[in-house]
């Protein structure tokens, strides 16, 4: 099994540009994640007027919760361009039941839960679980594959 980890894209010639780039090579990619955190950003303390964050000159990738919209549009994006035997792994601001039904909604085949490990701990699985299986149960859900890529537009 092959995957891809990439950047987030931004505009629908990058979308259309890489996406032709992964088909070419669709027998030997098995998925893609996306997104590796926002490249270059800086967070800076007032008080000692440096940046807070040491390694590659306070130049860091951005997670969590406030890249959530950015995830979700290149999960959505990929799954319209890619070779559907590509599968996509959807990955960024992911910490509720909320958040996995709607990368789902989105196409996303998998997600990564990173961030939120770090804060709460492996409950944070059983948790989300819980969360998504009232939201499909609410809405009459039985598999994932009811609501999966169903995203409307």
């Amino acid at each position: 099994m092959w995957g891809e980890k990439l950047p987030p894209y931004f505009t629908d010639n990058e979308f259309r540009r890489i996406s032709k780039i992964l088909n070419s090579f669709s027998r030997d990619i098995d998925y893609i994640t996306t997104i590796n955190g926002v490249p270059n950003c800086m967070v800076i303390d007032k008080e000692t007027e440096s940046n807070k964050i040491k390694p590659k000159d306070g130049f860091v990738g951005l997670g969590g919760g406030v890249v959530k919209p950015i995830g979700l549009a290149n999960v959505a994006k990929f799954k319209k361009y890619l070779d559907p035997s590509i599968k996509v792994i959807g990955c960024g601001g992911l910490s509720t039941g909320e958040d996995v039904f709607q990368y789902i909604l989105a196409g996303a085949d998998a997600v990564e839960i990173a961030t939120q490990f770090l804060i709460e701990g492996e409950n944070c699985f059983r948790r989300i679980t819980e969360e998504l299986r009232d939201i499909t149960v609410k809405k009459g859900y039985t598999e994932l594959s009811q609501f999966h890529g169903k995203l409307k537009t």
